[in-house]
């Protein structure tokens, strides 16, 4: 069979319903991961007389063992059957996709996934670490005099407004200063 007989065969016929394609990509997802499983059952056959640690027993070394030729075509007819299926449902994935994209609004196509995404510059950007955040202290300047000095507004700069931490710390060195001020009486063990 050749290929372009194998994807007419397993061509989405759906006028474009978008529902249903997105239905297809999860179920081609959910395929693969079981042919995935079905290909981890599918061991190379070992020597059953062989331990868990793949040693022998009582320390024999027996060095002619080989699979049947029933087990060998059982093990390789099987992974062939998968790699078809795999095969087959990776066509039919990416059709979908296909579709799915050229659907997408251009709009949706900022979004972070679509792009480009290189592991290794990524993991160098996680392992250096943040630059140190630095505050810049408050400057407070008195307010001219009325009559004196130049116009409010003109070449002075507006004193930076403190931010949420420094107000949260001013806060608590007020109440810490309080409390050592003026020392409550603690309830003693026996206190009702």
């Amino acid at each position: 069979m050749d290929l372009h007989a194998e994807f007419l065969q397993y061509a989405i016929t759906t006028n474009r319903d978008l529902h249903h394609v997105h239905h297809v990509v999860h179920m081609c997802e959910k395929r693969l991961r079981l042919l995935d499983a079905a290909d981890a059952r599918n061991p190379y056959p070992t020597d059953p007389n062989r331990g868990p640690g793949g040693d022998h027993p009582y320390d024999l070394h027996i060095h002619d063992w080989k699979p049947s030729e029933e087990e060998l075509l059982e093990h390789y007819g099987k992974k062939s059957f998968i790699h078809e299926n795999r095969q087959r449902t990776v066509l039919k994935l990416n059709q979908a996709l296909a579709l799915l994209r050229r659907a997408t609004h251009p709009d949706l196509l900022r979004d972070e996934i679509f792009q480009t995404f290189d592991v290794d510059h990524l993991w160098t950007l996680r392992k250096t670490p943040p630059p140190e955040i630095t505050r810049q202290p408050g400057i407070f300047e008195p307010a001219p005099a009325e009559g004196r000095g130049p116009p409010a507004g003109a070449g002075r700069v507006a004193p930076p407004k403190p931010d949420k931490v420094e107000l949260m710390n001013a806060h608590y060195a007020e109440q810490q200063s309080l409390l050592l001020a003026h020392p409550q009486a603690q309830p003693g063990p026996y206190a009702a």
